[in-house]
């Protein structure tokens, strides 16, 4: 489109200095002007092109014009947890789209994978138990819940709320893995 643009422009500009414009140096005026544009125009695609080139660039990016806007906070909060493996930053994130948005399923849910992930199992059961209180009854609040309940010692609290979570969704694998790891360790093997 941008070179499309540059196109009609050039073409208008000849347009104009042959029709309008005498000998000498004038009749190079327009095509001095028309170089600048083209200068200018591709200096900004290339800055804006720039903004494209990883997702952490464009969200951050559209995050800082839009601090307001929860959906564009989530959207940098996932690169960068999964882009940068930036774990303080993500929590950080998840946390301000809480605060826009508390009752977002699935920021509760990333905010307490990103915590157990940092081993913060005190604030994955706060936020899923918080979930819980807004409503939110997903399998994978409770399958964040049994993993910090069982981290924090908890192991029968959390192997509860692991069988809730398969409860919600049978075929939620995670779900059935964490949970036979609990049994096994519980050594109720007939479970596992």
């Amino acid at each position: 489109p941008v070179m499309g643009a540059i196109a009609v422009l050039v073409c208008l500009l000849d347009m104009i200095r042959t029709r309008f414009c005498g000998r000498g140096i004038v009749r190079f005026v327009p095509a001095a002007a028309a170089v600048v544009a083209l200068a200018a125009l591709s200096w900004a695609t290339i800055a804006r092109n720039n903004v494209w080139s990883s997702r952490m660039a464009l969200w951050s990016d559209v995050a800082s014009k839009s601090p307001t806007k929860w959906r564009h906070l989530a959207n940098l909060a996932a690169a960068y947890a999964e882009e940068e493996g930036d774990l303080e930053n993500a929590e950080a994130c998840y946390r301000k789209v809480l605060v826009l948005e508390p009752r977002a399923r699935s920021i509760r849910e990333n905010l307490a994978n990103v915590l157990n992930a940092r081993k913060d199992y005190a604030g994955a059961r706060d936020v899923c138990l918080e979930g819980i209180a807004h409503g939110i009854d997903s399998p994978e609040i409770h399958y964040n819940l049994g993993l910090a309940l069982c981290n924090l010692g908890r192991i029968e609290d959390g192997a509860r709320r692991l069988s809730l979570a398969l409860e919600r969704r049978s075929g939620f694998r995670p779900g059935h893995i964490a949970l036979g790891q609990v049994y096994a360790h519980l050594r109720r093997f007939d479970l596992a």
